[in-house]
């Protein structure tokens, strides 16, 4: 400031400013469904179906579309064996996430997404599962566009979020952990 009034009234002063956008997309939980067997009966057929469900907020008065997604998740946390991982770009259209609202985003794993527990892990698994009280790692990047045309991408990390993975005969109907959140 040239005023010596202004320069002496801001003696001292420091403000600290941060301008970056603030996060908008917001993971709740994580679910996957994995059908053995009872994929059979469907076209195409298949031994096994993995779906992993997740379980978007959106904070914003306006929709967001998903446009790609890679996201690796971890059994327990960040620093627990690799359960999967999925790298994709998907259809906007089929990926809304409205206006202030929660919704599942379903993807189906393919066989070289996931990684194959070795038996002590799998029974682990299978343990957690018919408890229900599962945590897994994510670290997830989503690009997405909001209104028309904003485009960002989405950095997500969380150590340890609620997860629910349920095992089926037969293709389930509603998603794997089709209820309010517990957290």
């Amino acid at each position: 400031a040239t005023s010596p009034i202004l320069r002496t009234a801001m003696r001292g002063l420091n403000i600290m400013a941060d301008f970056r956008p603030k996060p908008f997309f917001c993971v709740k939980r994580i679910t996957t469904d994995v059908t053995i067997l009872g994929t059979i009966a469907h076209w195409p057929p298949a031994l096994y179906k993995a779906t992993v469900y997740v379980w978007v907020h959106n904070p914003l008065p306006q929709e967001i579309r998903l446009r790609g997604i890679d996201l690796a998740a971890y059994h327990t946390n960040l620093t627990g064996d690799r359960l999967y991982t999925y790298q994709h770009s998907v259809d906007p259209s089929a990926y809304i996430v409205p206006a202030l609202s929660e919704v599942p985003l379903a993807f189906e794993l393919g066989i070289t997404e996931m990684n194959w527990p070795g038996f002590g892990d799998l029974k682990e698994l299978v343990s957690e599962a018919a408890q229900r009280k599962i945590t897994v790692g994510i670290d997830g990047k989503f690009m997405v566009t909001v209104m028309d045309g904003f485009e960002a991408t989405a950095n997500y990390k969380n150590n340890a979020i609620y997860s629910v993975i349920c095992y089926h005969a037969l293709v389930p109907p509603h998603p794997c952990g089709d209820a309010p959140s517990l957290i």
